[in-house]
């Protein structure tokens, strides 16, 4: 998990490449779920949308394949699509956003 998480701190300080390469290094690690999710977070902040959607379903569990893909979704204006992704993530696991949560 020591690339996964200098690519955190390299992601978190902009350098958004080197962070990219330390996370595709980590895959294949315990923890693979939290790397696919850090590689998806810095494919959308690149804008990179297709290769972040694809690491958020490879990654992350039902409920939040669907959360993270809303916010790409958003940032494309895509608003039907993220609708779309956001209304099912709380159709699978409601209690996970109730008010307050």
């Amino acid at each position: 998990m020591l690339y996964n998480n200098l690519g955190v701190s390299l992601s978190l300080a902009g350098r958004y490449e080197e962070s990219s390469t330390l996370f595709k290094q980590a895959l294949g690690a315990k923890g693979e779920r939290r790397v696919y999710n850090n590689l998806g977070l810095v494919f959308a902040k690149t804008g990179r949308y297709d290769a972040a959607l694809d690491a958020f379903m490879k990654g992350s569990r039902q409920r939040k394949s669907l959360q993270q893909p809303g916010c790409v979704y958003l940032a494309q204006g895509e608003y039907r699509k993220a609708a779309q992704s956001f209304n099912k993530a709380i159709e699978i696991s409601p209690k996970f956003y109730e008010e307050g949560q």
